[in-house]
């Protein structure tokens, strides 16, 4: 898939996130935890912004996908992953099922307002 194509549909993803489902609730522990059934889907990893990188994951049952944003330091078209900051879980049928966005991830929640107003 062409970059630019891979980049805009990482994008409409991000949109997703914020505007289809719920946030998962913090009041049931760590967010994260729901992920540690997912395995990397391998050559999945796309650079979304200067500053995030986007990757799928499948649930090793294989009733759920997911994607899941990172924070990321890029350079020179080079990304070093740093910490997860959102993430989308769907069903076999492509229902949004899940979502969390990192509170602390102004830039992401910043980034993806933009694209909703634009």
């Amino acid at each position: 898939m062409e970059p630019r194509a891979r980049r805009s549909i990482l994008l409409a993803i991000l949109v997703i996130l914020v505007t289809l489902v719920p946030l998962a609730s913090g009041a049931a522990g760590d967010p994260w935890q729901f992920l540690d059934d997912f395995a990397l889907i391998p050559d999945s990893p796309a650079r979304v912004e200067d500053h995030y990188v986007a990757a799928l994951f499948v649930s090793r049952d294989k009733q759920h996908l997911a994607v899941v944003v990172f924070n990321a330091t890029c350079v020179s078209g080079n990304c070093e992953v740093r910490r997860p900051a959102a993430y989308s879980i769907f069903d076999t049928q492509g229902v949004n099922v899940l979502r969390y966005i990192d509170p602390g991830e102004k830039e992401l929640l910043r980034l993806i307002s933009s694209d909703l107003s634009a």
